[in-house]
């Protein structure tokens, strides 16, 4: 799978570029921003987080999300066809919801993705792997669902 993005966290610069199995989109007219801070502590304290996946979904899905370095993680544990990590792979835009708050995000797969696959596995280990939800937990960090592990990072769409 081939990744390549261009994002300027602050900056004037309106482009972010995302290749997703040759597939490459460029979207103008938004720029990224790192996450606030209440909403990191929102993701670490809670076990499901609100993801709307591509433009034209209304409903959310709850899913396991972890927060590595003030990066934010998730990954899929059935890989549907028409379920929200597939969408996130055919548009990268979309949105998590934290409590009262939805915050507009795009979806990718990390670049670095070979070198922090085993801090989001612990951080999955840490966050959820007790009682029921061990099985799961030990589930979510093997090698296959590694494979699916998605980014999010927040955008703004600029005025054009």
């Amino acid at each position: 799978m081939h990744f390549t993005h261009n994002i300027h966290f602050g900056s004037t610069s309106s482009r972010f570029c995302i290749t997703f199995r040759y597939k490459h989109v460029c979207m103008t007219n938004y720029r990224s921003y790192p996450f606030p801070y209440h909403i990191l502590k929102y993701i670490e304290k809670h076990t499901l987080i609100g993801v709307r996946a591509g433009r034209n979904r209304q409903k959310f899905v709850e899913v396991w999300m972890v927060v590595v370095n003030n990066r934010v993680f998730a990954r899929s544990w059935g890989q549907a066809p028409l379920g929200w990590y597939t969408e996130f792979l055919t548009d990268p835009m979309g949105a998590i919801r934290c409590g009262d708050d939805i915050i507009q995000v795009a979806g990718f797969i990390p670049p670095d993705a070979d070198k922090i696959q085993q801090a989001v596995s612990n951080a999955y280990l840490s966050k959820y792997d007790y009682g029921e939800n061990s099985f799961y937990a030990n589930g979510i960090t093997d090698a296959a669902r590694e494979k699916t592990t998605l980014e999010f990072l927040p955008i703004k769409i600029d005025a054009p």
